[in-house]
């Protein structure tokens, strides 16, 4: 129920304000010492620093890094600059740099360093109105600074350029560009930080040492900056450059002359820009060649213009032969090792499955029982005894987070969840549900005894209160009402439970309603489930197809592989959902009939996916059937053998809620795949406690994260921790993760956060049908 301000701040990002206040200071104090002690009368160096701060800093952490920013540069003109310093001066500065700053932001829509795609080509058409921003706020501080003086400083080309300081805007633009590739790759740059300072120190050292010793021979200083942006990647190019254009207004060259000559700063400018970009573009050519994929340099945003290229078949199959070779010598030395890791984290899998099972039980907010422990609680073959349902909600809740903000919502969520908790006894418990809607199981079939509960709770809502403001808040809440006996199915006693909750709204709100005879009766007949004979039609009519969804690389938005999702195109046109279809076809009269139908369209989709690319792999849902018959295990590999494809590229999930009776029969068809080349996946993650039992005992090679995890991930810390810990085990036990049902950007930020790769859901793309995917695939985000 928490939330942040309308620009997602949630915390003050304290380190982003010190960086940038410190880079503020240490610009002016620089800016006034070569006012008073260098060659050059001036230097546009506090105005650049502004703007790049502006342009880097997330627009979401503004409201505390801007005002940081301004107080830090008047702070530091008190300290620094000469006795009648203009404050008009600090003010064009501030004005000028945040105007810059925001034009390229709103130009490249980088609102956060995160937003950047990789692709440097495709922003520098934003540098042409950035530049002309950037000269406008310099104009303004030549005037302020020479006054009715003005004019004369602009007499020949040489001072114009001189005046508009192109090398402090490409210095600028190269260090901006250079921090965005490396937080884009920031796990391989701190992985190596050690060698790229080493690197950078190295080619700073080169580099001065030309410029000194051989003063305007700039063709040697392009050769040299080659070899360093060869070498050394944008990093160490931008090192250099940024140290020789800082000593730039010094006297420290041959004979008392500055470095580099007052009218070749424009030149060293356009020669810093070009080369600086060219190793901007060979760094992404590295990682991609890293990661054994092609680099694309797209010349505009959409990516149409451009041009791919790839390292050699043979350069990369020698290195594949060169890493199998390395992992082989290492395996015996290995092997040790990783024993006594596994015996340790046997050891302690039981103290992180208590763990996990205390985080998934409780809802933060209100200390209730989380959905989690009540669908867990309740389940289907658990329970043995009989209970009530009631299903709570509060009524025109909505309106107190709009008028009150939702401080005040959650405050009223805790006190309500008081009351819900009190009443309850030894023969009841209370669950949040999500949001405000709350739920109670009562030990008992007696409905008028839970009738008269259900009152007594709404009630004690009706007159709890919270105090905000010397304003008191109250909501009343309305309640449905089911029995729940040991026969009854939980999903469907819950449906009427929540039919009931809605009548009750229906009825005016602050009432009860229950799901007597009558009312079920009414219920059962408005389902309309499709009937088995229907089903058996379909599936001879071939009307059951599967729907492809996208699973892609959580950095990039690049597809890496596709999930076959089955769908039901009936006759009618209407498209259902496995919810609507998938008990009665796994049951005994279709079980067959379906599994035919599912596996004669394996084959062709493989060969399709492989023809659009050929990394592209495709992950089947299987059930506990399957994984219990050798078989249908050894037929799916005969037929994909027989057929040539490509069988690496099948993965076959086993969904958590899969019921294993025969453990060693499951492992041994399990390492029959494994052994065929067809790789095997953990679904549905988090929706049981056993997973951690699933985990150390079905060897896996992906384990794919439940949705339920995903919803509020952003804003859930238990969640965000769990999600850490399995990434941790990943590493340990040798998978691959893959989480499910993304749907916004705040959801994939956290898991990239967190550690995750590879994500599917809404926000990357919906089911379609294989034709779909054939024009659309090389997408990025295809929703």
């Amino acid at each position: 129920m928490t939330s942040s301000s309308n620009l997602g701040v949630n915390r003050v990002p304290v380190l982003q304000m010190l960086i940038a206040g410190s880079l503020v200071a240490t610009a002016n104090a620089y800016y006034w010492f070569i006012v008073g002690t260098a060659l050059v009368p001036a230097s546009s160096i506090n105005l650049a620093t502004v703007a790049a701060l502006v342009f880097l800093l997330p627009i979401k952490n503004w409201p505390f890094t801007l005002p940081t920013i301004a107080i830090s540069n008047f702070i530091a003109g008190l300290i620094f600059a000469p006795a009648g310093a203009s404050l008009v001066l600090d003010i064009v500065v501030l004005g000028g740099g945040f105007s810059v700053g925001y034009i390229g932001k709103l130009i490249t829509k980088l609102w956060s360093p995160s937003d950047f795609s990789g692709q440097f080509i495709t922003y520098l058409p934003s540098a042409l109105p950035v530049a002309v921003a950037y000269f406008i706020s310099l104009l303004m501080l030549h005037v302020l600074r020479y006054g009715n003086d003005f004019m004369s400083h602009f007499t020949t080309l040489d001072d114009v350029l001189f005046h508009l300081h192109l090398l402090e805007f490409s210095i600028l633009g190269i260090v901006m560009f250079t921090f965005l590739q490396a937080y884009r790759q920031r796990q391989e740059f701190l992985s190596q930080w050690q060698k790229k300072v080493v690197e950078a120190l190295a080619a700073s050292i080169i580099h001065l040492s030309i410029i000194y010793l051989f003063p305007g021979n700039y063709w040697l200083v392009v050769v040299s900056l080659l070899v360093i942006a060869y070498f050394t990647g944008s990093f160490g190019c931008t090192v250099a450059t940024t140290i020789a254009a800082t000593l730039a207004p010094y006297a420290w060259g041959q004979n008392g002359t500055p470095v580099i000559a007052l009218n070749d700063f424009t030149l060293y400018a356009l020669i810093v820009f070009v080369i600086v970009s060219l190793a901007l573009i060979r760094d992404g050519f590295v990682s991609a060649a890293k990661q054994g994929r092609p680099f694309t340099l797209s010349l505009t945003p959409s990516g149409r213009v451009g041009l791919t290229m790839a390292s050699p078949e043979v350069d990369a199959l020698r290195l594949q032969l060169e890493q199998k070779s390395l992992e082989i010598s290492t395996a015996n030395s290995d092997l040790e090792k990783k024993n006594a890791k596994l015996f340790n984290l046997t050891k302690s899998l039981e103290l992180q499955k208590q763990t996990y099972k205390h985080l998934v039980e409780i809802d933060e907010l209100t200390n209730l029982k989380s959905r989690r422990f009540f669908s867990n609680q309740m389940a289907d073959g658990v329970r043995n005894l009989e209970f009530c349902i009631l299903m709570i909600d509060l009524d025109n809740f909505k309106s107190v987070n709009d008028i009150y903000g939702h401080h005040a919502g959650d405050l009223l969520l805790k006190a309500c969840a008081r009351v819900l908790h009190q009443a309850c006894d030894e023969r009841s418990f209370a669950a949040r549900l999500g949001g405000e809607e709350f739920c109670i199981a009562l030990q008992s079939n007696d409905l008028e005894e839970a009738i008269k509960f259900a009152n007594n709770i709404r009630q004690l809502v009706a007159k709890t209160t919270i105090n905000l403001h010397n304003v008191e808040i109250t909501r009343s809440i309305s309640i449905g009402l089911a029995r729940l006996d040991t026969q009854s199915l939980l999903k469907d006693v819950m449906s009427q439970a929540d039919a009931a909750l809605y009548d009750a709204k229906e009825a005016g709100k602050n009432c009860i309603r229950v799901a007597d005879h009558a009312f079920i009766e009414n219920w059962s007949q408005a389902r309309s489930a499709p009937k088995l004979d229907a089903i058996i039609q379909g599936l001879e009519n071939n009307e059951f197809v599967y729907y492809l969804q996208p699973i892609c690389n959580i950095d990039s938005g690049d597809i890496v592989g596709f999930e076959a999702l089955m769908r039901w195109e009936r006759a009618d046109g209407s498209v259902l959902a496995p919810k609507e279809f998938i008990e009665t076809v796994l049951s005994r009269p279709v079980y067959a009939l379906f599994k035919k139908a599912s596996k004669k369209q394996i084959l062709p989709i493989l060969q399709q996916l492989h023809e659009l690319d050929e990394s592209f792999y495709l992950s089947i849902n299987a059930d506990s059937t399957f994984f219990h018959t050798p078989r249908y295990v050894t037929d799916i590999v005969n037929q994909l053998r027989q057929a040539g494809a490509d069988i690496e590229k099948l993965i076959i999930e086993l969904p958590e809620t899969a019921e294993i009776h025969d453990q060693q029969l499951v492992v041994n068809n399990v390492n029959y795949l494994r052994e065929n080349g067809i790789r095997i996946a953990l679904d549905d993650f988090g929706m049981e406690h056993s997973n951690m039992d699933r985990i150390r005992d079905i060897p896996a090679d992906f384990v794919k994260i439940d949705r339920s995890f995903i919803i509020d991930l952003q804003n859930d810390p238990r969640s965000i921790a769990i999600v850490r810990a399995l990434v941790t085990m990943s590493h340990e036990l040798n998978f691959d993760i893959i989480a499910e049902g993304i749907e916004e950007q705040e959801q994939a930020d956290a898991l990239i956060e967190a550690g995750v790769k590879h994500v599917q859901g809404y926000y990357y793309g919906q089911p379609k049908p294989l034709n779909y995917w054939k024009h659309a695939h090389k997408r990025k985000h295809p929703s």
